[in-house]
C-alpha cells in the first residue's frame, strides 16, 4: 500500500513545457491500487516545465485509492493517458482536492470508472470533477459528485473529445448522483460531424 502524506510538495517538475512533450510526464506514477495520498501539493511556476501530478500506467484495474487535500495549481490531479490498453478504476475517492479546472482527465479510449467519489466541503474551494478529452468506450457508473464547481462553458463532468470519431464510440453515465454542484453538472461538447452515442 502506498502512503504519501505530511505536507509533501512537488514543485516545477518535468523536462519540457506541455506543448513540447511527445509523451506525458508525471510526478507520481500509480501502477497499483490501495493508495492513500493526503496533504500533497503540486505547483508549477516555471512555464518551461510540465508534468502531470498523478498518472496511471497499468493494464487492468486500479482500486481503493483515497486522495484528500491534494492540490494542483496548473492541471488536473489525475491524468489517464491514451494507451493501447484500457483501464478499470473502482473505488477512487477525492476529497477537497483543488485543481485548475478538473480533478480527473480521461484521454484513454477504453476506460470504465465505478464508485468514483469526488467531494468538496465548501463550493468556494471547488473545481470540476472529470473531463473526457477522447472518445471510445468510456463509462462512469455508481459515482457521486458533491459540491463541485465548473465554469459556464465546462461541466462538472465534461465530455469534450478533440476529434471526430467512428459511430461505435459510446459515453455512458449510469446511476451517478450530483449534489449541490455549481455551474453545469454535465456538459457535452463534440466536434461537428461526431456520431458519439451518449447514454
Amino acid at each position: 500500500e502506498l502512503h504519501i502524506t505530511g505536507n509533501t510538495q512537488f514543485i516545477n517538475n518535468g523536462n519540457k513545457n506541455k506543448e513540447a512533450l511527445t509523451q506525458a510526464e508525471y510526478s507520481i506514477l500509480l501502477q497499483i491500487g490501495n493508495a492513500d495520498i493526503h496533504d500533497v501539493e503540486f505547483e508549477l511556476t516555471d512555464e518551461a516545465k510540465f508534468s502531470y501530478p498523478l498518472m496511471l500506467d497499468l493494464t487492468g484495474s486500479i482500486n481503493n485509492v483515497n486522495i484528500e487535500r491534494a492540490s494542483s495549481n496548473y492541471s488536473v490531479l489525475l491524468f489517464i493517458s491514451d494507451k493501447d490498453t484500457g483501464y478499470n478504476l473502482d473505488n477512487l475517492n477525492f476529497k477537497d482536492c483543488m485543481c485548475k479546472d478538473h480533478v480527473i482527465e480521461i484521454n484513454n479510449q477504453n476506460t470504465e470508472l465505478t464508485n468514483i467519489n469526488i467531494e468538496f466541503t465548501t463550493i468556494e474551494n471547488a473545481c470540476g470533477a472529470i473531463i473526457i478529452t477522447n472518445h471510445g468506450a468510456i463509462s462512469i457508473s455508481d459515482s457521486h459528485f458533491t459540491r463541485s464547481k465548473s465554469s459556464t462553458d465546462k461541466g462538472s463532468v465534461f465530455y469534450t473529445p478533440q476529434q471526430t470519431n467512428d459511430p461505435s464510440s459510446t459515453f455512458t453515465v449510469d446511476n451517478c448522483q450530483f449534489d449541490e454542484t455549481l455551474g453545469s453538472s454535465f456538459l457535452v461538447s463534440v466536434p461537428s460531424g461526431s456520431e458519439d452515442s451518449i447514454q
